[in-house]
């Protein structure tokens, strides 16, 4: 019995001997050979992948529209300060325009404003002259006076509504 399981203790070492032996064969690199002779070595290099940027910075604009002109390239380096791209101005230009017609109309209607009240208060002042000549009734003074101040008040409700648009 002894005698059998050495045998097949033998037999097997040498079936995995052999085993590795064609295993290593099989694995020996093979090399093609050639005639040596002068010849110019490429520089280029071509690969796949992923490039990833050194610093990511997160650009915004204060006012948004659209962009008129790019003065940069993707992944161009840039320097603090330096000009992107222009927004097209057209847009703001025609709010500014529309910004100085709406002042004009206020000045306007401030000038408006101003001459019915100076109109106002001399016929307030007259009724008190005619008034204490003893021309006009109560009534009619007082209809003056309410009017004067009624102006006189909205006037000034008016400046404060708007006080950018008074001339000083």
């Amino acid at each position: 019995m002894r005698k059998i399981i050495f045998i097949t203790l033998l037999v097997l070492a040498v079936l995995f001997t052999g085993l590795h032996f064609f295993q290593i064969q099989k694995e020996k690199p093979k090399f093609k050979t050639e005639k040596v002779e002068r010849r110019t070595i490429s520089t280029q290099v071509e690969a796949s992948g992923v490039i990833k940027p050194v610093t990511t910075v997160n650009i915004g604009a204060q006012v948004s529209g659209q962009i008129k002109e790019i003065y940069v390239d993707y992944n161009s380096e840039v320097k603090k300060g330096q000009l992107l791209a222009q927004i097209d101005p057209s847009l703001f230009e025609s709010q500014v325009q529309k910004a100085k017609g709406d002042l004009l109309a206020a000045q306007a209607n401030y000038s408006q404003v101003k001459s019915v009240l100076d109109y106002q208060q001399k016929n307030y002042q007259r009724y008190q002259n005619l008034y204490k000549k003893n021309y006009v009734s109560k009534s009619d003074l007082d209809l003056a006076k309410s009017d004067y101040y009624s102006n006189f008040h909205n006037r000034y409700n008016w400046n404060a509504a708007v006080p950018f648009f008074l001339p000083s």
